[in-house]
């Protein structure tokens, strides 16, 4: 189909509205999740006069487990893993969005009551919903205007204006142009992602934590490599067992998804009246952490890390579905301060630098269990500084290739 040069221009100014749109209700999620969480877990006990009452951590917590539960039961498994909206998306030609408000719901209620997962998963959900709809309006609009033979620009803008006919399945048969597809797509795609990222900058409901430059790299510190190497792979099985082990038992119990939903709310509130420091995904409390890991015990912080990874495994495999990236980085960050710690008490002197054992256990971590040592560096240097591209990546490769050869063998046993 041929197709004027103003109608194209037209259809480039609604894929970049529809994508500044997308941003702005992806924003608004992200503000309702911080509001959502400071009120249940701040504003709300302190106007009750209960902020010192384990009974309501354990109510609020219970109430949102059952909740979660009820909407498993009878809708299905919301939100979808990561490697599944993926898998969706290739098989389908989109996502479904027919059941957003669900898809946004299942986003929100985990995190905002506390649950110990990222919002990767829920966020990953919603964006390839929002896109898949996007997408479908520009084929319909273009379809629409190709066929349109009344000429004039008050005609053409009705048609972009108006949602029109059309259904899902016959956008699907539409076919653009690959070199148009690509610009719409790219305006469309482009705008909601430098829109979602400026407003979520300036809002900062969504701080990633951050290391500073000041760190150095050298011997005194890559002399203590394999140790940390070796530590960060440690909790990379511990997290592996964990989560099979979880995988399994819920195939046992799914027909029970409302009580299991509501025993892990009874968990996250216990957490959170006596630790709350291992709820949520991680990114505020690491933050919070930088400054006073010096004045902790080495085993305090080897414990909480577990605790995290052990929380966090529940929920994510248990009912209380997100991502997992957060609180891992969370329990690696954690478990390098820990060591760094119990190094320096064992061996005075050390001068280990504790975000460099950081950098080497949480990468080491992280790649030992998705074997993905690409992504994860990638991952990691949003929250390194780039003069620990090295170590990080050192880390990432090998213990990768440890995982894939234990792997290996394990599968010739």
């Amino acid at each position: 189909m041929k197709m004027r040069t103003s109608d194209l221009c037209l259809l480039g100014v609604y894929a970049l509205v529809m994508g500044a749109l997308a941003g702005v209700f992806l924003w608004g999620l992200f503000e309702i999740m911080a509001y959502g969480t400071k009120f249940i877990w701040q504003l709300l006990p302190q106007r009750l006069g209960l902020s010192d009452h384990l009974s309501y951590y354990l109510l609020v917590c219970m109430a949102a487990g059952a909740l979660i539960g009820l909407l498993q039961r009878y809708y299905g498994a919301y939100p979808d893993t990561m490697p599944g909206v993926i898998a969706k998306v290739k098989n389908n030609g989109g996502y479904p969005y027919d059941r957003w408000y669900l898809l946004a719901a299942a986003f929100l209620l985990p995190i905002i009551f506390g649950g110990a997962i990222g919002p990767m998963a829920g966020v990953a959900s919603v964006t390839a919903a929002i896109w898949t709809f996007i997408s479908q309006q520009i084929k319909l609009k273009w379809q629409a205007l190709s066929m349109l033979a009344q000429p004039g620009l008050r005609a053409h803008l009705a048609v972009i204006v108006s949602f029109g006919p059309g259904s899902a399945q016959e956008a699907q048969r539409i076919v653009l142009p690959k070199k148009v597809r690509s610009v719409l797509y790219a305006i469309g795609l482009g705008t909601l992602i430098v829109l979602l990222n400026v407003l979520v900058i300036t809002g900062g409901s969504m701080a990633v934590p951050r290391f500073d430059r000041s760190h150095a790299v050298g011997w005194s510190q890559w002399k203590w490599s394999l140790l940390l190497l070796a530590f960060g792979m440690l909790f990379g099985i511990i997290y592996g067992i964990l989560d099979r082990f979880t995988q399994r038992l819920y195939k046992y119990v799914a027909s029970h998804i409302v009580l299991v939903c509501t025993l892990i709310g009874a968990a996250i509130g216990l957490s959170g009246y006596y630790l709350p420091t291992i709820l949520f995904a991680g990114g505020e409390q690491l933050q919070a952490l930088f400054g006073a890991w010096t004045h902790l015990a080495a085993g305090a912080l080897m414990g909480v890390a577990l605790l995290k990874v052990m929380l966090s495994v529940l929920c994510l495999n248990l009912g209380w579905r997100g991502g997992p990236f957060m609180p891992m980085i969370y329990s690696g960050v954690t478990a390098g301060f820990g060591i760094t710690i119990l190094i320096d008490c064992l061996s005075p002197g050390a001068a280990l630098d504790g975000s460099f054992a950081a950098a080497i256990v949480v990468s080491a971590m992280l790649s030992y269990y998705f074997r993905q040592p690409v992504l994860i560096i990638i991952l990691l240097l949003l929250c390194f500084p780039l003069t620990y591209i090295v170590p990080l990546t050192v880390a990432a490769f090998v213990s990768a290739k440890i995982a894939e050869w234990v792997g290996k063998k394990r599968a010739e046993t």
